[in-house]
């Protein structure tokens, strides 16, 4: 038989837990940052343009125009990593997935009859369940009931 655990190390780390949490966040900010970023590069990009066209394109309208475009190329960095980085249900997946071996999924079928995705689907809805459960009681502490 197949020891799934052994009994001397958390099956998840538990910084995983901070960390899925902190993602959104992370993701959240960037994502924004970014887009403000681009916004604000397009604006002045156009101001440029339209000052150039009306009094006349300098050395320094030039100069600046390649910085903003370069700006706006970074921008465009930004948001591409924001939207890059996995939410919080895809790092439950992954840490799921990394501890699945075909020995494992062959044993959780036979026992139960679920498939490796229904192991991630109900592993990520499981996790879920718990940290909202601690979530509550630790609210549930703070105002004294």
């Amino acid at each position: 038989m197949i020891n799934l655990y052994n009994g001397t190390e958390p099956i998840i780390n538990p910084w995983l837990f901070y960390l899925a949490d902190l993602v959104d966040g992370v993701k959240t900010f960037v994502f924004i940052v970014g887009t403000i970023w681009a916004v604000i590069s397009v604006g002045l990009i156009f101001g440029i343009i339209i000052s150039s066209a009306m009094y006349g394109a300098e050395d320094s309208d030039k100069k600046a125009l390649k910085r903003l475009k370069i700006s706006l190329v970074a921008s465009a960095i930004v948001i591409l990593v924001g939207t890059l980085l996995p939410s919080k249900s895809t790092l439950y997946s992954m840490t799921i997935a990394k501890a699945l071996t075909p020995d494992t999924v062959q044993l959780i079928y036979e026992e139960t009859g679920k498939t490796a995705n229904d192991i991630l689907n109900e592993g990520v809805e499981a996790i879920e369940e718990v940290l909202d459960y601690g979530v509550d009681k630790i609210d549930e502490l703070r105002k004294g009931e």
